[in-house]
């Protein structure tokens, strides 16, 4: 009982130590002249699309671009090896409505290339991060059943939508000197955020609807900021309701807001696949080919992905319906159509 009790104690001090922003040195000796420093890192999210501004539909909410607790990583930039890192969580605010996270840090006199993340996602991996070239944000893949329902079959995996990740890299120097230095930086999302709109008849037989969306980035190679190249999907789930734009009598649509790592430069298709469940449970699947929606003006500078085009939802065999979570087997219609 008492071993017990030590090792519990054993381990709640390593974790408030490790919370507490004393950097982890792995390159350097610990020795005198290590310098004590401040590190600032605000949160820019301002006028992010689709976050706090060209929101074309006020019913869905924004997702919330915040963080309570960051990671900063400090690099040599000889090696690109981990030097030291540090967490920080004091929050406070600016004049000018920024959040701003702060800490403190141990380092060696010298020059680093500071790398800072928010380490309160859910879905967001972050991963290699020993490397300043291989370090990356990236998300699990859905559950196989899953996959070969929503179009995983085909050798392309489908990959959970990511949270905003906010991204600061930073070249530091540290001097000799014994003046305290205040480490200040900004943060950025890596993560796209995109309204999806698409026309729908028949939207009172809907029991559920999900989107798949190829040609998406897996994940971001954060300490240089670059996308990965390879092909990958992402899968999300559809909102039922009305956009009084439309000019016709028929104003229903699926729409949602959704968030990438962004879309590949070279994908070997663009295709969102909507699969939607009826009350009866018949599953009706459209594949569009929506490449030509992302020249669009709306996508290029508001992220609106707006469909023109109409799904037809089948009237079910029995009654019962309304758009309720869950998934079921399902008979299948499917067409795949050129936008």
């Amino acid at each position: 009982m008492v071993t017990r009790i030590y090792t519990l104690v054993a381990a709640l001090w390593a974790l408030v130590w490790m919370v507490s922003c004393d950097a982890t040195i792995h390159e350097y000796p610990r020795e005198a002249g290590y310098r004590e420093m401040e590190v600032e890192v605000a949160l820019e999210v301002h006028a992010v699309l689709n976050v706090d501004c060209s929101i074309y539909n006020e019913a869905l909410p924004r997702p919330e671009l915040t963080s309570d607790m960051m990671r900063v990583l400090f690099y040599s930039p000889q090696s690109g090896r981990l030097a030291a890192q540090c967490f920080i969580s004091d929050k406070s605010l600016t004049d000018d409505g920024h959040e701003t996270l702060s800490g403190r840090v141990v380092l060696p006199p010298g020059d680093y290339t500071m790398l800072a993340y928010n380490f309160d996602t859910e879905a967001v991996r972050v991963e290699n991060v020993n490397s300043l070239t291989d370090i990356h944000a990236c998300t699990p893949e859905i559950p196989g059943t899953l996959q070969a329902r929503l179009g995983g079959a085909d050798g392309v995996p489908v990959f959970r939508q990511p949270e905003h990740l906010l991204v600061c890299r930073k070249q530091v120097h540290v001097g000799e000197d014994k003046r305290k230095v205040v480490i200040k930086g900004e943060a950025r999302t890596v993560v796209d955020t995109y309204y999806l709109q698409v026309r729908v008849r028949g939207l009172k037989y809907a029991s559920t609807a999900r989107a798949t969306l190829s040609g998406m980035s897996r994940s971001n190679r954060i300490g240089l900021n670059e996308r990965d190249g390879e092909d990958s999907k992402i899968m999300f789930d559809l909102t039922g309701g009305t956009d009084p734009r439309i000019g016709e009598e028929n104003k229903e649509v699926l729409c949602t807001l959704f968030n990438t790592f962004g879309k590949t430069e070279q994908a070997s298709e663009l295709t969102v696949r909507f699969d939607i469940i009826t009350s009866d449970g018949t599953r009706y699947v459209k594949t569009l080919d929506i490449e030509p929606v992302f020249h669009t003006e709306d996508a290029i500078e508001r992220h609106w992905l707006l469909i023109d085009y109409v799904l037809d939802i089948p009237e079910p065999h029995k009654p019962g319906g309304g758009f309720d979570p869950g998934m079921t087997e399902w008979d299948e219609i499917h067409e795949v159509i050129e936008l």
